[in-house]
Parts: C-alpha cells; sequence; structure tokens
C-alpha cells in the first residue's frame, strides 16, 4: 500500500475521508469500520509494516474490555 493510499486509509477510517463518493464500493469497508470505531470511542489504523505489507492496529476503550469470570469447572468444584 502506498503512502497515499494510507493517508486514504487513515481519513476515511477517521471519518475526514471523502473518497467514499468517488468510489464507494472500493472504500465501504474502511467507512464501516471507521463509523464503527467512532460509535465505540476505538481507534483503527492502517500500519505499514516492512517487507510484509500492513497490518490494522486497534485501541478499544477499556470500557469494552471485560475480565473473564472465574468459572467453576468440575476440577475445581471437586475440590472445593
Amino acid at each position: 500500500m502506498t503512502a497515499e493510499r494510507l493517508a486514504q486509509a487513515n481519513a476515511l477510517l477517521s471519518g475526514s475521508g471523502s473518497s467514499l463518493l468517488a468510489a464507494p464500493t472500493r472504500y465501504l469497508g474502511h467507512h464501516v469500520v471507521g463509523t464503527l470505531a467512532a460509535r465505540l470511542g476505538a481507534h483503527v489504523e492502517p500500519l505499514p509494516i516492512p517487507d510484509s505489507g500492513v497490518t490494522a492496529y486497534i485501541a478499544l476503550p477499556g470500557t469494552l474490555v471485560q475480565q473473564p469470570e472465574p468459572s467453576t469447572s468440575p476440577s475445581t468444584a471437586a475440590a472445593g
């Protein structure tokens, strides 16, 4: 992905891009992800990986992340 395409993708993900009007189907996924990220308070950004292409960096707010509840497995219940 070129630097220009990365900039376009980041603009769409942040909600400031207008490329959706020029090529709606090509960038629809970026627009949808950006809209959902804004709604949830998340941050999504494509980042270049040397010699590998592009990866997506996703940061979720703490309100969306939950710690798993301790479960009662059969071995734990038998020991107690």
